[in-house]
């Protein structure tokens, strides 16, 4: 009775041994093509991400621009006015 006991671990183990390998190599190429996914879609996303700080740094650039013209309005109005003290 003993030995069928044992004789049944061993097997079992064997057998989990076996689906173990099995699921791994099936999940390693199904890992490899998510991976592969996954860094196409960060690949994208970091693209999307840069044209999106682009497009920041040309509005701030612009509004710059903006401001500075209308420093030199203001200051160009201001100084056709002579004041007296």
């Amino acid at each position: 009775m003993i030995e069928l006991a044992i004789a049944i671990v061993i097997v079992a183990g064997i057998a989990g041994f076996i689906a173990n390998k099995y699921l791994d190599m099936k999940y390693a190429l199904n890992t490899t093509a998510a991976d592969a996914a996954l860094s196409a879609a960060t690949a994208e996303m970091h693209k999307t991400f840069d044209s999106r700080i682009n497009k920041a740094f040309e509005n701030h650039a612009l509004i710059k621009q903006e401001f500075e013209s209308l420093k030199l309005q203001i200051g160009l109005r201001n100084s056709n006015i002579n004041v007296t003290r």
